[in-house]
């Protein structure tokens, strides 16, 4: 994979930046983690939704799920 991200606009023209997301995976702890190649989402635990920015290995997670599987 590779490129840059880029910066796009949304239906209202708001600037949006994109990125490629390199890898997804479940963790030891049963985390959900995703892999971006540059944008950092230092600030996105304000949004109360239980998703999180793992500064030291540079990926977005959310806890195990407690009410599904990942298989279901």
């Amino acid at each position: 994979m590779g490129g840059a991200s880029c910066v796009e606009e949304d239906a209202g023209g708001a600037k949006l930046n994109s990125d490629f997301v390199i890898s997804i995976e479940i963790d030891d702890l049963g985390r959900l983690c995703i892999y971006t190649e540059k944008e950092e989402f230092r600030l996105i635990f304000r949004t109360a939704t239980e998703i999180h920015w793992d500064t030291k290995g540079r990926f977005i997670y959310s806890p195990r799920s407690r009410e599904w599987s990942y298989f279901d």
